[in-house]
C-alpha cells in the first residue's frame, strides 16, 4: 500500500519540486478500481494527476460513434496537462484499466508554479514532447503499413517487454482492456483483435481472460506469423 507521504515525496523528486513551491496541502492521493474515468473529455480541466501505481488508456471521442485510444500510460506519469497547455477543458479522456494510485493536485497552483519556475517547465515540455514522439512511434508500427497479424505481434512485444511481471512459468500483464479498445489502440476491427488472440491462443503462445494477457514464451512469440 502506498502511503501519502512516500507518494508525495516520489512526486517532488521526479518534478524537482519543493514542498515550498507546492505545499503538501494541495496533494491528495487517491484510487480508483479499474473501469473508472479519472477524468472525460470536454470536462473542465481544474485537476492533475500523478499516476503512481497501475495502468490508464487515454482516448478521445472523435464524434458520437467513433472512439480512438491514442496511449496506454503504464508508468508514473503526470496526466491532465491540458489544464496548462490550453486551461480551460481537457482534450481526451483517461479510464483505468487496473487499480490506479494517484496524487490529485489543483492545476492553478500547480500552473502558477509551471510558469515561474524554469526547470520544471523544461521537464513538463521534455515530457510533452515524448509523449508526442510515442504517439508517432505507435503510428508507424501500428497503424502504418504492417499487416494486421504484424502490429499486434508488435503491440505484444512491446507490452510484454516493457512492463510485463515476470512468474514462474510466464509474464503476465494485468490490464482490463476490450477487444474493442484494443482495435481502436490499433485502428482494426474489434473482430480482428478476437480472432488474432484466440489463434494465439490455441497455439499456446498467450492465454487471457477480462483481467489479464499472460505470455508463455517470448520467443515463440517474435517467431510466430500467420
Amino acid at each position: 500500500m502506498i502511503e501519502q507521504e512516500h507518494a508525495i515525496e516520489q512526486f517532488y523528486k521526479e518534478y524537482n519540486i519543493k514542498e515550498t513551491d507546492l505545499p503538501v496541502s494541495s496533494l491528495e492521493l487517491r484510487n480508483i478500481p479499474s473501469r473508472e474515468f479519472l477524468f472525460k473529455q470536454n470536462q473542465k480541466a481544474n485537476k492533475l494527476y500523478f499516476i503512481l501505481k497501475g495502468k490508464v488508456l487515454l482516448g478521445k471521442n472523435i464524434h458520437s460513434k467513433n472512439e480512438q485510444v491514442l496511449n496506454l500510460i503504464m508508468h508514473p506519469s503526470l496526466l491532465g496537462l491540458d489544464s496548462i497547455s490550453y486551461g480551460q477543458r481537457y482534450s481526451v479522456y483517461a479510464k483505468s484499466l487496473t487499480p490506479v494510485v494517484y496524487l490529485e493536485m489543483d492545476s492553478h497552483l500547480f500552473n502558477l508554479l509551471y510558469r515561474k519556475n524554469n526547470k520544471l517547465h523544461s521537464l513538463i515540455t521534455k515530457q510533452l514532447f515524448s509523449r508526442l514522439q510515442q504517439a508517432e512511434y505507435k503510428y508507424v508500427q501500428l497503424s502504418g503499413n504492417l499487416i494486421f497479424c504484424k502490429r499486434i505481434k508488435q503491440f505484444l512485444i512491446d507490452v510484454f517487454t516493457n512492463f510485463g511481471e515476470r512468474t514462474e512459468n510466464s509474464i503476465v500483464i494485468q490490464m482490463q482492456i476490450t477487444h474493442r479498445e484494443l482495435g481502436q489502440y490499433m485502428h482494426a476491427s474489434r473482430q480482428s483483435i478476437t480472432t488474432t488472440l484466440n489463434i494465439l491462443r490455441k497455439e499456446s503462445i498467450i492465454d487471457y481472460d477480462r483481467s489479464k494477457i499472460e505470455l508463455f514464451c517470448m520467443n515463440k512469440l517474435m517467431l510466430w506469423d500467420l
